[in-house]
């Protein structure tokens, strides 16, 4: 695969994201416990996409590979528990959204035409084409097409790494590309069946010099199947999160 550079945007602003209001980022719907525990009574389940308000933040808990938290909220007549990993500060994919850019469109309008530069030759159909799409609410769509070789990247400003994984989750070419399971990774691993289909899943954590401190900085899961393949990467650059998918040579 051929290397992105992603390059510096100064021509918007960087938004960052309230987190008091949050947005129900689970498919089948987000259980509110009665109490902080997986196994406390379900008093509903609130709808995905819902916007819910968080009164605090509770205890630690891992759940599905996440490192999360109990979030005590107030839905409707209703006071209880969620795992807070299932929220996010800005609406998931709506159930019709199938592409990154689809995803950007959603969520904001462009803060300005496209920006396309286009690079080879035309009448050889060899030409390199790259287009960005700035939108006002900080999101920077890219594109790269070379040929034999496509790249697409979305800059989400205010979320981290874990969250955009949600959100992945919820885009279904870009969740095919995910661990079976669908729990976030814990550790590097990969796997190639008796028919010749691999899948790998790396992850690349920036580590403190005295080792003290410890974060994960990227994701990348590569797919050879026969009905997928590429490489997508969740990934922290210039203190923001980019989510690439790659596909060709």
């Amino acid at each position: 695969m051929k290397k992105i550079v992603m390059l510096m945007i100064l021509c918007i602003p960087i938004v960052a994201y309230t987190q008091e209001t949050m947005f129900v980022a689970a498919k089948s719907g987000l259980s509110l416990r009665a109490t902080k525990s997986i196994s406390g009574n379900n008093i509903t389940s609130i709808p995905y996409g819902e916007k819910v308000s968080i009164d605090s933040i509770t205890e630690q808990i891992t759940i599905d590979g996440f490192n999360s938290s109990w979030a005590a909220i107030t839905y409707k007549e209703h006071h209880g528990y969620v795992v807070n990993a299932y929220l996010l500060p800005i609406a998931p994919p709506s159930i019709s959204i199938s592409e990154l850019e689809n995803y950007a469109e959603q969520l904001s309008t462009k803060a300005c035409q496209p920006i396309v530069n286009i690079d080879g030759d035309t009448a050889t159909g060899f030409v390199v084409t790259d287009k960005k799409t700035l939108y006002k609410n900080g999101f920077i769509y890219t594109v790269h097409n070379n040929y034999e070789y496509i790249s697409e990247s979305l800059v989400i400003p205010g979320i981290s790494i874990q969250q955009a994984y949600i959100i992945v989750q919820n885009i279904p070419y870009l969740k095919n590309f995910l661990p079976i399971d669908g729990k976030f990774p814990e550790k590097s691993d990969s796997r190639k069946s008796s028919t010749g289909d691999y899948r790998q899943t790396i992850l690349q954590y920036y580590e403190h010099i005295d080792g003290n401190y410890k974060k994960l900085q990227k994701l990348q899961f590569i797919v050879d199947e026969t009905n997928i393949d590429g490489v997508l990467s969740i990934m922290e650059l210039n203190q923001q999160v980019v989510i690439i998918i790659e596909n060709g040579s």
